[in-house]
């Protein structure tokens, strides 16, 4: 039998257990004082006191309750309290590995996504709001890798990077209850034949975007929030030739480069030359921070081969096109877009504003810059994400962008080819190892 931690009859259990593990270490025994124990000598509390609970016959228990629904219950309140008192308490089971996003719009408003796209709706997290915000405190005073963040009234948000690679979202007082989003980094899908797998990528379309990246085109990857655009990113990054030198800049480790879990199936590193930048916010002096644009910088003088950005948003956009436009090509990275033509649309609009440059110019600039687009979508009805758009970058055409499709969706869900690439990238691809698909695909 499975109960839940919210369960009525394993909270009061729970409470129980916890209070008594503080009675035996003292009133000054918390959280703080528990993580200088070790985990397991504070599992060895808790384990002492459900069992003197349990002679004891505290009555916590109804007694019509069968002996196997008791020990349920018993062996639920122990793995909670551990939560409770060193871990994340009712947020831990949002860590599960088939869940990918957990939101929590209070502490019983809670959804989460898991692993095939599925949206349920979870159990509460915590007592009350008052007991959401006091957990929320907790994890950005105690469990980020990027130390101790304030979150309060005057800082109404924190994001925070798990040592299990999680990311938090803690967001209070700007909305009408605490907010907190988990998202889950997942390193266990880094080829293209894995998102083939997955119905994220149709293999002809595998095939074509893999010879792209092996030839050194420049892809933007692009698509809207939690479509997946960092996971096909990551795949796409690893059918770089591992003889090449990668540099990855990232506000959070997501791409992954460096991971030793990143081999091929000889147990080889894919990127054996490879050095991943991380952004860093400035402290509370204002000191201290490194940006997307000064990794960008940096990176030029760090010989690259292929140089990929997490997610471009602002000012370092002039700076990736310059990059893009480098003598090496091969880069990839990401924007937040409804569609291929609206991500190449922001880039135009985000270099013309970082750089100060004409928007006839930046679109020039663009075109010269990125090769083709990869649009990515999900299904909010199935769940499902998939690249719906690639399209193919030809210059610009009487102040437009001249765009062709190298493959869309149909009615159906279905990619089928519709332009196909020029013949000029056509040519080159083929040299890469690139097999012309028939027409449909789907």
């Amino acid at each position: 039998m499975t109960l839940s931690w919210s369960h009525p009859t394993v909270r009061p259990v729970v409470r129980a257990v916890v209070d008594g593990v503080r009675r035996q270490m003292g009133a000054r025994f918390d959280r703080q004082v528990a993580e200088q124990l070790n985990r397991d000598q504070v599992a060895e509390l808790i384990a002492d006191e459900v069992r003197r609970l349990r002679t004891d016959d505290s009555g916590l228990l109804p007694a019509t309750m069968t002996p196997d629904g008791r020990n349920a219950v018993w062996a639920t309140a122990l793995h909670a309290a551990l939560a409770e008192l060193v871990g994340l308490g009712r947020l831990q089971p949002l860590l599960d590995d088939d869940l990918t996003d957990a939101h929590i719009n209070g502490c019983d408003q809670v959804w989460v996504v898991r692993a095939d796209g599925s949206k349920h709706r979870a159990d509460p997290v915590a007592d009350s709001d008052a007991d959401l915000l006091e957990l929320g405190r907790t994890i950005s005073r105690r469990y980020g890798q990027e130390g101790e963040q304030e979150w309060s009234e005057t800082s109404p948000t924190a994001e925070v990077t798990l040592t299990s690679g999680h990311r938090v979202e803690l967001v209070r007082d700007v909305t009408l209850r605490p907010s907190i989003t988990i998202r889950r980094l997942d390193l266990s899908i880094f080829r293209v034949s894995q998102l083939v797998g997955l119905g994220t990528l149709h293999e002809a379309v595998a095939d074509f975007l893999s010879a792209a990246v092996r030839y050194g085109c420049n892809l933007l990857v692009a698509g809207g929030t939690g479509a997946g655009k960092t996971v096909t990113t990551r795949c796409l990054i690893n059918e770089i030739p591992p003889a090449e030198r990668v540099i990855t800049i990232e506000d959070v480790r997501e791409l992954a480069v460096t991971d030793p879990r990143t081999v091929d199936r000889d147990g080889n590193r894919l990127h054996p030359d490879a050095v991943e930048i991380l952004t860093r916010r400035p402290n509370a002096e204002g000191a201290g921070g490194f940006s997307l644009a000064d990794g960008l910088r940096a990176s030029k003088r760090m010989n690259p081969d292929r140089l990929i950005v997490g997610e471009v948003r602002s000012v370092e956009a002039s700076d990736m096109i310059d990059a893009m436009l480098g003598e090496a090509g091969g880069s990839l990275c990401t924007v937040h877009a409804a569609s291929a033509r609206a991500a190449l649309d922001r880039l135009v609009y985000l270099a013309a504003n970082s750089s100060q440059l004409t928007e006839s110019t930046a679109r020039k600039m663009v075109a010269d810059a990125v090769d083709l687009v990869v649009w990515q979508r999900r299904d909010p009805a199935t769940g499902r994400r998939y690249v719906a758009e690639v399209i193919e970058i030809d210059g610009v055409d009487d102040g437009v962008l001249a765009l062709h499709e190298a493959y869309r969706t149909d009615t159906a869900g279905r990619l089928v080819v519709a332009d196909g690439p020029t013949l000029r990238l056509h040519q080159r691809l083929v040299e890469h190892g690139w097999i012309t698909p028939v027409r449909q695909v789907g």
